[in-house]
């Protein structure tokens, strides 16, 4: 087995990705922090996205399980649910508003010789490679609506003759509140953000891996950006590139092309470039 991760901050301040690596209990995932939008940085000027994110990785980073004992990891999804709502109270956060609120989605598996077990939450996928070419997506987009609403905000905003990052940010900043209300309600999506609703929209289940060849963990910083109206970009097909060039090939042709629309009005988007993180597992290798 070969583990291959990449973590490259975007064009902001803090990487709000993390990373878990936990190879002794094969635990590996992908968290990706969600900036608050009504809350200042917390200690130290870190985001509120930044904090979660290395919060949610350190409490399966730090996990060691008795022997014989099971893992359950959508039951340490919700412990790291509990211990940021903690810390959000104790940092002052006012968490009866939902736009305050630190969060980040995540995915996270454990392999064992002959099965995965996975637990996901929000806009981190899970996609698997197998042995006869094809390429599966096993977990849900669950933010893929709301975020087509902001960047559908966004676009009218530049047909409106706004063009700084500043004026289109203010445009679309009352959609992304309405956006933030709907984390972990019905008809919304799910979020690791201290809400004890998290429980009902964490994705989680368990399958063989006969016939799989890799998996691939990815946040959606790995999308190519696109014009609007144009076909959306697949963690399928994302997959299917990765396993041609490589990893750190294809993040640093992505980063390229966001570099060449610094401005973003190319390719609508809310900031010139993402954070990327991904861990490729190939469950085969050869020299």
């Amino acid at each position: 087995m070969r583990v291959t991760i990449a973590h490259v901050k975007g064009s902001k301040l803090w990487n709000e990705d993390a990373v878990v690596a936990n190879s002794p209990l094969g635990i590996y995932g992908v968290v990706d922090g969600a900036t608050s939008i009504g809350t200042p940085p917390g200690w130290e000027g870190m985001t509120g996205g930044y904090l979660a994110a290395q919060l949610i990785a350190e409490t399966f980073n730090s996990m060691i399980v008795p022997s014989g004992a099971s893992v359950g990891l959508p039951e340490q999804m919700l412990l790291a649910n509990q211990r940021l709502h903690a810390e959000m109270i104790q940092q002052g956060v006012d968490v009866t508003r939902s736009e305050n609120l630190w969060g980040a989605c995540a995915v996270v598996v454990r392999l064992t010789a002959t099965h995965v077990e996975f637990a996901q939450v929000g806009d981190t996928l899970l996609v698997t490679l197998h042995k006869n070419g094809t390429a599966k997506l096993v977990t849900p987009d669950q933010v893929a609506a709301v975020s087509n609403r902001t960047l559908q905000e966004y676009a009218e905003g530049m047909a409106s003759g706004l063009r700084t990052q500043a004026e289109l940010w203010a445009y679309v900043k009352p959609q992304m509140i309405k956006n933030r209300q709907l984390a972990n309600k019905p008809q919304g999506y799910g979020v690791i953000n201290g809400n004890i609703e998290l429980r009902g929209f964490i994705a989680s289940g368990k399958f063989s891996l006969d016939g799989v060849q890799a998996l691939f963990l990815m946040s959606d910083g790995l999308y190519v950006p696109r014009r609007h109206g144009d076909k959306p970009c697949e963690a399928t097909d994302i997959l299917l590139r990765v396993k041609e060039v490589g990893l750190p090939a294809y993040i640093e042709w992505l980063s390229v092309l966001e570099e060449s629309d610094p401005e973003c009005r190319r390719y609508p988007r809310l900031k010139r470039s993402d954070d990327k993180t991904a861990v490729l597992i190939e469950l085969e290798t050869t020299v």
